[in-house]
């Protein structure tokens, strides 16, 4: 097997930082990070969609929030047009539906959500305040039945959010484009009361959701020194029909916290599929079968692709947002690694290789020039560092 790295040209994004920060990184800092961390490839059939946050250990595929506020937002955009009024059954009932389809959620491909240890211990010192109870660990079993609503209550606070996209928009639910956080809030609750099977339904034991929900606590401060976009392009191979034979594309997948060097991974192109594959064609379907079953006061029928479009720009205004309001993000610049391959995805190893080992085969620098082009963040998303991968097997 001949493997091949050709670094063609950087291009930083045309990004200006709220609040600068002096450590931030450069295209030095950026390249180091990339040739050292772990690299595969995924689909989002196989992977969990994480999030963002730079204290990640692994190779993933991120989008801020994670698959929890991909749902979040799917949900509300639902719940308008079906004209439902958001409850905590609703919820609970939506997210338990959603996971009961094994074709989307798996104990392979889980729901995510994360906290942070730090906001999770600071949890725990309230809970004991109120149940006069020492907590050491988080409880992998149903807390006492006197004890749930406490534990749900602080659950669903956004102080406990280790998740600074996901404080952020119970925050400032507006500006996030919810009607208000009460559908994060049910949701948080929804999801540990499945976590922990709270009202004992058989429903949840027969469908064994709780394997198909990970709730990861990271460690450490976040310290991300810059936000790297990963995308790849391909030549020849286009595998993005929406035809029921779909082959999901493999997307590069990278780790964010390596050898204490921390950045934020967006694959935004994989957040993109999983919206217009998963959630709009899921939420269409169900819209499209109370409308012919009058069972609600729908509008007409709507078409996936429309509501997949509504998804993504509810996306990039919330990301938007958490640039201008998350710290450290408001503080580094984006860089864009954008592998290239005339490869279909069905030929990429099954993340096998290392982005390490690929560059220290053959790498060249051609070229480490910033760009002149002045793109429009809202308009174009992202401009691109470009890395350009070749590689035969």
């Amino acid at each position: 097997m001949s493997n091949k790295v050709k670094l063609i040209n950087i291009e930083k994004i045309n990004h200006e930082p709220v609040k600068p920060i002096e450590t931030k990184y450069g295209y030095e800092e950026v390249n180091e990070h990339v040739a050292l961390a772990e690299f595969k490839w995924g689909t989002i059939k196989e992977e969990s969609l994480c999030c963002i946050d730079g204290r990640q250990t692994k190779a993933l595929l991120g989008t801020p929030g994670g698959d929890f506020i991909e749902f979040a937002n799917a949900l509300e955009q639902y719940s308008k047009i079906t004209k439902q009024q958001i409850t905590q059954e609703f919820v609970y009932n939506q997210l338990k539906q959603f996971l009961k389809q094994n074709d989307i959620c798996s104990k392979e491909r889980k729901f995510y959500l994360h906290s942070d240890f730090g906001r999770i211990q600071d949890m725990f010192s309230r809970i004991q305040l109120k149940t006069n109870k020492l907590i050491s660990l988080f409880p992998q079993s149903k807390p006492p039945s006197h004890h749930i609503d406490i534990w749900l209550d602080e659950l669903s606070n956004p102080e406990s959010q280790g998740c600074g996209h996901l404080r952020l928009a119970m925050q400032h639910a507006q500006l996030y484009c919810f009607s208000d956080d009460s559908i994060l809030k049910f949701l948080l609750r929804a999801f540990f009361s499945l976590y922990w099977n709270i009202y004992d339904d058989p429903d949840v034991d027969d469908s064994n959701l709780r394997s198909k929900l990970l709730f990861e606590i990271v460690l450490g401060p976040l310290q991300a020194k810059a936000i790297i976009v990963l995308s790849q392009q391909q030549h020849n191979h286009h595998n993005h029909n929406h035809n029921h034979n779909h082959s999901f594309t493999k997307y590069p997948m990278l780790t964010p916290n390596v050898q204490g060097s921390q950045v934020f991974v967006y694959t935004p192109d994989a957040a993109i599929e999983w919206r217009s594959l998963i959630l709009s064609k899921y939420f269409t379907q169900k819209i499209n079968n109370n409308n012919n079953n009058n069972n609600c006061q729908c509008s007409p029928l709507i078409d996936y692709s429309t509501f997949s479009q509504q998804l993504n720009d509810v996306a990039q205004q919330q990301l938007n947002q958490t640039l201008q309001l998350l710290s450290p993000a408001t503080g580094v610049d984006l860089y864009s690694v954008q592998l290239h391959s005339n490869l279909s995805p069905s030929d990429f190893s099954n993340g096998q290789s290392t982005l390490q080992h690929l560059i220290h085969n053959e790498i060249s620098y051609e070229s480490l020039s910033e760009s002149s082009s002045k793109p429009n963040l809202l308009e174009t998303a992202f401009s691109y560092v470009n890395y350009f991968l070749d590689h035969y097997f």
